[in-house]
């Protein structure tokens, strides 16, 4: 008899392989990260090494017993292609992965119907080690919000328009958030995902920075008065 380890929404589980690695030499990034939650849920992590979503999974969308690193290779998201409109959940158990139809983790893991089945030495990769995500977070931002607008005044982060994509699937707007060192943190609607960007070197120092915004100010301004000097004439 197979043990079940997780179970979880398949239309996650693609938005997150949106966060993996495209890399060849990074094997360990071309998967998302199941693992258990505290409140008995599971908690969805992929990475690019630029880039990192986390997603927790209520008790009543996901669970999870113990940890695996879920494959993202072509076949298995080809797989779970159309699986926001099916409603497929994803049945990760010690001899394989069942890609299956149903609502919710109990219905998924008792008898529902089974799409597909994808053997454990496809759908997980063994041998490997997650890396340790929570070391990147970032720590919690302190000081009062003068003292944070001040701060922008000197401190810039750079993003790379083409990180962003893939944030895009947990909702139409998204938040960020830094606290000038470190990584950024990004909120989207959904109230359970976590989004994270570690800022680069755009070639932009906030001397640049300051001299635009001061330059489009300037031009405003004119064409303001240029705009009130002819409506006056």
């Amino acid at each position: 008899m197979s043990n079940t380890i997780a179970v979880f929404p398949a239309s996650d589980f693609v938005k997150l392989a949106g966060f993996t690695s495209k890399d060849e030499t990074r094997p360990y990034l071309k998967c998302v990260n199941i693992e258990p939650a505290p409140d008995g849920g599971c908690i969805m992590v992929a990475t690019t090494g630029q880039i990192m979503g986390i997603l927790r999974q209520p008790v009543d969308m996901g669970r999870a017993t113990g940890n695996l690193m879920v494959s993202t290779a072509k076949d298995i998201l080809k797989a779970t292609k159309g699986s926001a409109r099916e409603c497929l959940y994803l049945v990760c158990r010690d001899t394989g992965m069942d890609i299956v139809v149903a609502d919710n983790p109990a219905a998924a893991i008792d008898g529902a119907p089974v799409k597909a089945t994808i053997p454990a030495s496809a759908a997980y990769l063994s041998g490997l080690t997650f890396p340790a995500w929570r070391k990147v977070l970032p720590e919690k931002q302190s000081g009062t919000r003068a003292d944070k607008i001040n701060e922008t005044t000197t401190r810039y982060a750079a993003i790379n328009p083409d990180l962003l994509e893939p944030f895009a699937a947990f909702g139409e707007f998204l938040s960020f958030d830094w606290n000038g060192l470190g990584a950024i943190s990004v909120a989207a609607q959904n109230p359970n995902f976590y989004g994270v960007i570690m800022p680069g070197n755009g070639g932009v120092t906030p001397d640049d920075i300051l001299a635009r915004r001061a330059y489009v100010m300037e031009t405003a301004q004119a064409a303001t008065e240029q705009a009130a000097t002819e409506q006056a004439a």
